[in-house]
């Protein structure tokens, strides 16, 4: 399993990286990003990593709740670890390198995996709840392409809430014992997914949603500091439409962070001005790209890979 999360993890690292130059490139971003304020860099990569930390301890306090035994810090540390998994479809490769990380503390692989399981449910639930908000907004105000561009992202939040909703019923995970190979393996997962979902508390419910909240606020902080990088101006409203749907797009499982495809809808959308109405040039638009791209995903691996390389010494 970790050499095919690394094998998938160094494919995405490659595309990433290609893409960014070729944004770069294509839209002559260079001019800009030697007028990069450095400041905002600063603050969008600090801003980003704080969502990730939120959302580490979202699942810190559900594990917490079996283990109460397993300090806030060692948690930390391992979720930290496991954030180059970053790069596997729907961050899946996080949740398993964490529950690794965790064996080493007695923790089990289903449970890590299912309070890994829980929280990605709510912040799903949280994601869509922003995908209805942005429909509402700009329904009658947008092209078709672009409604359609969100009704699609929607989707692919939607898809995950109704499978996941799916298992937590008995006759529903007690079937999957019948999958060749994996079968009994899924099931166990999914039981003990089903135990930690339905044992919640409403405080549990509420300190969860509250913290996975400010980790999706965070997100849109990060692109609104990669605007203001090159003093482009953006209104509230325009950066929670145009966040919304490139985040949206960055979920869709077969692309690492949704690279190769937000970035084209991201040019169209700020040179038609069809949501960011600010006159922008296609260097500046490239540039506010490429800086949230490093921001949201080389950051974090960069963060990640030393503090993986602490953690792993520690416990070996």
């Amino acid at each position: 399993m970790g050499g095919k999360l690394n094998y998938t993890s160094i494919i995405g690292s490659f595309l990433t990286l290609i893409v960014i130059i070729a944004v770069a490139y294509i839209t002559n971003a260079t001019q800009e990003l030697v007028n990069l304020d450095v400041n905002y860099l600063v603050l969008a990569s600090i801003v980003f990593l704080l969502n990730i930390l939120l959302w580490i301890l979202a699942w810190a306090y559900l594990i917490r709740s079996h283990r109460r035994d397993l300090s806030y810090g060692i948690l930390l540390k391992a979720g930290l670890g496991a954030v180059w998994g970053i790069l596997t479809p729907l961050n899946i490769g996080t949740d398993v390198l964490r529950a690794v990380l965790l064996k080493k503390y007695g923790v089990k692989s289903r449970t890590s995996l299912s309070c890994s399981f829980v929280a990605k449910l709510i912040k799903f639930v949280i994601i869509a709840i922003s995908a209805i908000l942005a429909l509402f907004l700009v329904h009658s105000n947008i092209p078709k392409d672009i409604f359609y561009a969100l009704l699609i992202g929607l989707a692919v939040v939607i898809i995950p809430i109704i499978f996941l909703h799916m298992i937590i019923s008995e006759k529903v995970y007690k079937r999957l014992e019948m999958i060749p190979i994996w079968g009994k393996k899924l099931m166990e997962i999914s039981e003990k997914f089903s135990e930690v979902y339905k044992n919640m508390s409403i405080k549990d419910l509420a300190v969860v949603s509250i913290l996975l909240t400010l980790s999706w606020i965070m997100e849109y902080l990060t692109m609104y500091f990669c605007f203001e990088a090159f003093s482009v101006s953006i209104s509230l409203v325009q950066l929670f439409l145009f966040a919304t749907l490139l985040y949206l797009l960055s979920k869709i499982p077969w692309l690492p962070q949704g690279v190769g495809l937000v970035e084209p809808i991201g040019i169209l959308l700020i040179s038609t001005q069809t949501i960011v109405t600010t006159p922008v040039s296609i260097a500046q638009i490239g540039s506010i790209l490429v800086l949230w791209d490093i921001t949201r995903i080389w950051v974090p691996i960069f963060v990640a890979g030393g503090v993986s390389g602490l953690f792993l010494e520690r416990i070996n």
